[in-house]
C-alpha cells in the first residue's frame, strides 16, 4: 500500500453475480464466496463479466478483486472504459485479493470488464476505494551523489 495521508473512506462493492456475464460464464454457487455465489469459469476464448462502476468524483481509486483459482492460481485481464490497466492474480482453491492501485477515474460511471487470459477462475466481486492521497514530501528529492568520487561534471 502506498505511504500517504489516508483519503476519504468510501468504499463500494460489486458482486460478480450482478454483473454482465458473456460466453460461457455462470453463476456458480460457492459456500466461499460473499453471498454464495460467484461467476465462473472464463473457459472460453473472450469470456469476460462486465462491471458497471460509479466512481462519486474525480481522482484515484484502489480496484480490489476477489477471486480463485480452478487447479492451480490463475491470472486474467483487467480493462477500464476498454482499456487494459493490468492483470489479476487468483489464488488456487481459495478466494484472495489482488489490487489494481491508483487507477485514475472521472467522476461518473465507467465499465469494468475482466476477461479471460488463463481462465479457469471464480470472481467473487470487485470493491472500489478511494486511493491514498501521495503526500508532497515524495517529490522532495535530495541531489546526493551516490559515488563519493564522482563531481557533478563526471
Amino acid at each position: 500500500m502506498h505511504a500517504g495521508v489516508a483519503a476519504a473512506e468510501e468504499t463500494i462493492v460489486y458482486e460478480a453475480e450482478q454483473a454482465i456475464l458473456t460466453g460461457s460464464n455462470e453463476i456458480v454457487e460457492d459456500g466461499d464466496a460473499s453471498r454464495g455465489s460467484a461467476v465462473g469459469r472464463f473457459s472460453a476464448e473472450g469470456d469476460c463479466v462486465v462491471f458497471h462502476i460509479e466512481a462519486p468524483q474525480d481522482g484515484f481509486y484502489d480496484l480490489t478483486f476477489i477471486g480463485k483459482g480452478i487447479g492451480s492460481e490463475k491470472t486474467n485481464y483487467v480493462f477500464v472504459d476498454g482499456v487494459q490497466i493490468g492483470e489479476i492474480r487468483c489464488p488456487d482453491g481459495v478466494y484472495g485479493a489482488d489490487v489494481l492501485y491508483r487507477t485514475a477515474l472521472t467522476a461518473g460511471e465507467h465499465e469494468v470488464r475482466v476477461q479471460k487470459f488463463w481462465g479457469w477462475f471464480y470472481l467473487d466481486s470487485i470493491t472500489l476505494t478511494r486511493a491514498e492521497t501521495v503526500p508532497d514530501s515524495v517529490y522532495e528529492v535530495t541531489p546526493t551523489l551516490c559515488n563519493a568520487n564522482a563531481t557533478e561534471e563526471t
